[in-house]
C-alpha cells in the first residue's frame, strides 16, 4: 500500500480564508494602540520567516537551522549598501533579497545531499559563521553597537509600517501557498514522504531541494530587508540561534 501525501486546502477554501484574514488585518488598527501595532508588525515579520522555513522543513522534510541567517543577510545587505554606497532604499531591499537567495543557492548546493542530523549541523554551522562575522567585522557592521539604517517612512508612523508588513505577509503566504499547490509542491511532498522512492520515479530530488532552499532563503531575505528599515538599528542578534528557535516553535505549534 502507498501512503497518501497530505495536501493543503483547495483554492476555494483558501480564498475564503484569505478573504477573512485580509478583512481582519484591515480592521485591526481600529482597535489597536501603537504598542499593539508594533507587536503585530513584528508578528508579520516572523510570519514570513516561519512560513518560508515551513516550505523547506514542513513540506520538503529538509531541517535547516540557517533560516534566521538569511534574514540577517537580507537586512545587512540593504543596510550596508545604503550606508556605504548611498543607494536608494528600494534598491537596497531588492539587493538584500537577491543576495540572500544567492547564499541560499550556494549553501543548498553544498549541503542538501546530507540527510537528517548532518544537514541540521551543517546549516547551524553556517548560521553561526554569519553571526560571528557580523559581530567581529566591527569596522564595517559596527558589531554589537548596531548599524544605523534609514527608516522607510520619515514620520515613523506605526500604522504605515503595520499595513506594509501585513501586506507583505499576506502576499508572501499566498505566493507560498501557490507554490505548494503547484507541481513543484507535489514533488516537495513526495521528497518528504520518501525521497528514494521519489528518485526512483524520476524526480530530480536534488534540483527540487535546491529550488525550495533558494526560494525560502529569498523570502527570509525579503523579510529581513524590510525589517531592517523598521527597527532602524541592526544587531548581529538577528542571526542568533534564538531566532531560529522561535521559528521552529512557531511552525510546530502553529
Amino acid at each position: 500500500m502507498t501512503r497518501a501525501v497530505a495536501s493543503p486546502p483547495g483554492w476555494r477554501g483558501a480564498a475564503v480564508i484569505a478573504g477573512v484574514a485580509a478583512a481582519a488585518l484591515a480592521l485591526v488598527p481600529a482597535l489597536a494602540g501603537d504598542f499593539t501595532l508594533h507587536m503585530l508588525t513584528t508578528s508579520c515579520y516572523y510570519t514570513i520567516l516561519a512560513a518560508s522555513w515551513n516550505l523547506l522543513a514542513g513540506f520538503t522534510g529538509q531541517f535547516s537551522l540557517a533560516h534566521q541567517a538569511f534574514a540577517a543577510i537580507g537586512a545587512y545587505t540593504s543596510g550596508l549598501l545604503i550606508r556605504y554606497f548611498a543607494v536608494p532604499i528600494w534598491f537596497g531591499i531588492s539587493s538584500g533579497v537577491v543576495v540572500a537567495a544567492l547564499f541560499g543557492y550556494a549553501l543548498g548546493r553544498m549541503v542538501l545531499s546530507m540527510r537528517a542530523i548532518y544537514l541540521a549541523i551543517a546549516t547551524w554551522a553556517f548560521a553561526e559563521t554569519v553571526h560571528i562575522v557580523l559581530t567581529a567585522a566591527y569596522p564595517i557592521t559596527r558589531g554589537e553597537l548596531g548599524l544605523d539604517v534609514p527608516p522607510l517612512f520619515r514620520n515613523l508612523d506605526p500604522l504605515s509600517y503595520y499595513y506594509l508588513f501585513a501586506a507583505l505577509a499576506f502576499v508572501s503566504v499566498l505566493a507560498m501557498y501557490a507554490m505548494v499547490r503547484s507541481p513543484l509542491g507535489q514533488f516537495m511532498r513526495a521528497i518528504k514522504d520518501d525521497e528514494l522512492r521519489a528518485e526512483s520515479l524520476g524526480v530530480d530530488t536534488t534540483r527540487v531541494k535546491i529550488v525550495v532552499f533558494t526560494v525560502s532563503s529569498a523570502f527570509a531575505g525579503l523579510a529581513g530587508a524590510f525589517y531592517a528599515h523598521y527597527v532602524v538599528v541592526l544587531s548581529p542578534q538577528l542571526a542568533d540561534f534564538n531566532e531560529m528557535a522561535k521559528l521552529i516553535i512557531m511552525v510546530v505549534l502553529g
